[in-house]
């Protein structure tokens, strides 16, 4: 693998990702002072000339995280030779692959796209649309105005690669992949508000019936939001197992305040129970925690200390996720995933793909230890967001599953525990179980 000696972390980067994390392949990366585009050559001597449309004619610096370097529109290109699908997504470079004697040139700048979606160095530009969180709004991404964000465009040029070399006659077999689904729970409420639950039922009821309906279930002394046993049957039914993320602490006094307490015996019973039937226990900083490395790290400590355990990776409360801050402040505690990079407002692949990967820090230009599990699609955006009902909702979930299988990937979702009552979220609890029987005969194992 040759390319030149400018920007050689990002190319790097990508690289590995490629050919290594993707791919699995053994390969060697020469640097070429002066080296137009990227040359992929085989034992056999055959050769992938791959364009180089971005770093090439941009100085060696962090110059590029201006809004001037984003991909000037997005083109569909049909019938791509090489690509696994109908058409391809062009961000830099040009749609096009021709064969020149025994080598090909793809005019598809892949490094450049790669590094684009996987580094989401759009999200670090100056004076970034941020919502009332403090979030990326995934509306804002050049993936939705593209429509592209339901497709994951990363793996679609890994497979691109993969057919080019295996055309070139490479000879080394690739890493073995498969679908999986990742079900992951967001501890942010144990306990259900009985008031707010009829009041609640009182909203929303159409008739004496539902509203009797509803305050059993609000006045009952089972908790409807106790789901634990249940979502871990469920992940079992296929072969997997939950990740449920725990709050550690938190002071902002309208989202982190109030919700349960670590010392709390019931809170205990719950973390045990989950650890005795080998589920994973995930970190959960709090709303004030977001790009607060010290009261991330003490939230971190005071899990840890309770339960004796040390924890490994997890996801911010609400989605709070900044870059490179979020991973850097991750990546420098010692974790090593991160399952927050999804967006709230709207579903899909913010990085590409579902696959974990390696992060990159853009702004000091470094690979990172942490690795991203990206979240694909939760529940609270379906419904709030997006205002979909349970069924419509499911519907949504299925497309992805198929996505997902196709190209032999692990789909994140995120169900909170509290998202199954029949009061706030009728049908949600059918709908969750139909995402487990649709995923059943993929052959997904953790």
């Amino acid at each position: 693998m040759r390319f030149s000696d400018r920007f050689v972390a990002e190319r790097h980067y990508v690289f590995d990702v490629l050919l290594g994390d993707f791919l699995g392949l053994d390969y060697v990366i020469q640097i070429e002072p002066g080296a137009r585009g990227y040359v992929i050559e085989l034992p056999n001597g055959r050769r992938l000339w791959m364009r180089d449309a971005f770093f090439g004619d941009l100085p060696d610096s962090t110059a590029y995280l201006t809004s001037s370097s984003l991909p000037r529109g997005t083109r569909i290109v049909a019938r791509l030779p090489f690509a696994p699908e109908a058409d391809a997504v062009v961000l830099f470079g040009e749609g096009d692959v021709v064969q020149e004697g025994a080598d090909l040139h793809c005019g598809v700048d892949i490094v450049a796209t790669m590094f684009f979606m996987l580094g989401r160095w759009e999200e670090a530009l100056p004076d970034p649309p941020l919502d009332e969180h403090g979030r990326w709004r995934g509306a804002s991404s050049v993936a939705f105005a593209g429509a592209f964000l339901h497709r994951p465009i990363v793996n679609e040029y890994v497979e691109a690669v993969w057919s080019m070399l295996a055309h070139l006659e490479c000879r080394q077999p690739r890493r073995e992949r498969r679908f999986s689904l990742v079900p992951t729970h967001d501890l942010d409420i144990i306990y259900p508000s009985r008031i707010r639950t009829l009041g609640h039922a009182a909203f929303r009821a159409r008739s004496a019936r539902a509203m009797m309906q509803a305050a059993r279930i609000a006045l009952s002394t089972g908790s409807p939001f106790d789901t634990f046993d249940w979502l871990m049957d469920l992940s079992e039914s296929v072969g997997v197992r939950s990740r449920f993320n725990l709050l550690g602490g938190g002071t902002s006094p309208r989202y982190d305040e109030g919700r349960y307490r670590l010392a709390d015996a019931r809170v205990r019973a719950i973390v045990r129970h989950i650890l005795d039937r080998h589920h994973l226990l995930g970190f959960h900083p709090s709303y004030s925690a977001h790009l607060n490395p010290a009261q991330w790290a003490s939230e971190r400590r005071a899990i840890e200390a309770a339960f004796g355990v040390t924890l490994s990776e997890g996801r911010h409360h609400y989605l709070r996720f900044r870059v490179p801050e979020t991973w850097r402040m991750w990546d420098e505690g010692g974790m090593a995933v991160d399952s927050t990079a999804g967006y709230a407002d709207v579903e899909g692949f913010r990085c590409g793909t579902g696959d974990l990967f390696p992060t990159f820090d853009v702004r000091r230009r470094r690979a990172l230890r942490l690795k991203e599990r990206p979240l694909v699609i939760m529940e609270g955006t379906l419904a709030g967001y997006r205002k979909l009902s349970a069924r419509g909702s499911q519907e949504v979930v299925r497309r992805y599953i198929e996505v997902a299988a196709r190209y032999r990937m692990p789909l994140t979702i995120l169900f909170h525990n509290n998202s199954f009552d029949e009061v706030r979220w009728p049908g949600w609890r059918q709908a969750y179980q139909t995402i487990f029987d649709l995923s059943q005969g993929v052959g997904q194992r953790d």
